[in-house]
């Protein structure tokens, strides 16, 4: 923590910063709504497809493949794994795979970069010359323009040792 107070002084990665701390509880909150949905989801394909289909056998193996899902690996086998006769649970495993990547995907995934630029657009509208969030900065400041006053009033009184 004590390096990312120094990087607050570089305006681009202070924008950074401020943006992630400003998006940090708005997406801890949305992320603890979806990992009720993400749980409801895992609980569904395991309970009615863990019978027909070996990628939803117990609920470890049913939280790897829905993962899998959403990065986008193995979506055509999964998608045929399950091997029943029964029309019904072919119907249920599509509908149940096609709402989850498409709500996943498309849904929770917008959401989480809508968040972020809301959080962004907060920072980069904020005034720059009076950010409540860096503290540091003034005192900084404050330095700077001191140690420039004082080499102004001192110019011509300090000679190098070359010239000495």
């Amino acid at each position: 923590m004590g390096l990312l107070r120094y990087l607050l002084f570089d305006r681009h990665y202070s924008m950074l910063i401020n943006t992630i701390t400003i998006a940090l509880p708005h997406l801890g909150r949305f992320i603890i709504c979806v990992t009720i949905v993400f749980l409801a989801f895992l609980l569904s394909g395991w309970l009615v497809l863990s019978p027909y289909c070996y990628k939803f056998q117990d609920p470890s193996v049913t939280m790897e493949t829905l993962f899998s899902l959403l990065n986008g690996d193995d979506m055509f086998a999964t998608f045929h794994a399950v091997e029943t006769h029964n029309n019904w649970i072919k119907v249920f495993s599509k509908v149940y795979l096609y709402s989850y990547v498409c709500f996943f995907i498309y849904v929770v995934l917008s959401l989480c970069i809508s968040i972020i630029e809301d959080a962004y657009s907060v920072v980069s509208n904020f005034p720059k010359d009076t950010c409540p969030w860096i503290r540091d900065s003034t005192v900084l400041q404050e330095f700077v323009s001191v140690w420039e006053r004082n080499c102004e009033a001192h110019k011509g009184t300090i000679q190098s040792p070359a010239s000495a």
